[in-house]
């Protein structure tokens, strides 16, 4: 994990991710990292050199191609048992916040976001750009990192991203069970306001799998002091089938 404020003078451009996830394999080496649990409580993260789209058309600099954690793509396979986000802010993440990738498979058994707080993150282009806040490859059919999903209690603020769950290739032969995604009391300010607005952004799903959303409110300031209130999600469970 990188420390954003630490000054590197020879490094002219942001860091693109707070850390990797996995890791590669050594020569001949196969099998798969098992990983307990991931947890970050109570952390600031920021990369004040991380520019976005704006920056970079006002002649700023570069933009940063930044995740929180981003995977290699000739990573190993990978089961996680727990990772928690819990009451941590995080600023100027642009390209995209959390990013699977790589051939192999990844297992995340639960998953829980909460109380967190997220400002001036996404706006990699014109149109939002980069991946979504939770961006899975597709690649591989035994992937699973849905399978107890939380986001609870958070706000975004200005952060434009393309979408908050995808997946990246329309996998359509998924072997690893249902997914489970609940995303409840969360507060979502400028949502989405350079790209279309969508939460999730996947075609295919496996059997029996339900997403839970509810007491989510979605704002949109459209001048200073000026509101307008775009939805708030009173509960809706979708389950899916064959």
């Amino acid at each position: 994990i990188r420390d954003f404020r630490r000054p590197v003078p020879e490094l002219e451009t942001a860091y693109p991710e707070a850390f990797m996830f996995g890791r590669q394999p050594e020569a001949g080496e196969g099998g798969e990292i098992y990983m307990k649990k991931l947890a970050f409580y109570d952390i600031d993260f920021d990369n004040p050199r991380a520019l976005n789209y704006g920056d970079n058309m006002a002649g700023v600099g570069p933009i940063a191609g930044n995740y929180f954690f981003n995977m290699y793509s000739d990573g190993m396979a990978v089961t996680l048992d727990s990772l928690v986000i819990e009451n941590c802010t995080f600023k100027r993440l642009v390209r995209g916040f959390i990013r699977e990738q790589g051939p192999n498979y990844k297992i995340w058994n639960h998953v829980l976001i909460k109380d967190n707080q997220f400002f001036d993150c996404g706006y990699y282009n014109q149109g939002a750009g980069g991946y979504g806040w939770i961006a899975g490859s597709g690649t591989n059919g035994a992937s699973n990192l849905y399978k107890d999903f939380k986001v609870v209690g958070n706000t975004f603020y200005d952060s434009p991203f393309p979408s908050f769950f995808s997946e990246e290739k329309n996998q359509a032969a998924w072997t690893s069970g249902p997914w489970n995604i609940t995303f409840s009391n969360n507060t979502l300010v400028n949502f989405n306001t350079r790209a279309d607005g969508s939460i999730i952004k996947m075609r295919y799903l496996p059997n029996n799998s339900v997403f839970n959303f509810k007491n989510n409110l979605f704002l949109n300031q459209e001048a200073e002091g000026k509101s307008v209130l775009l939805s708030k999600t009173s509960g809706v469970t979708v389950p899916t089938s064959a």
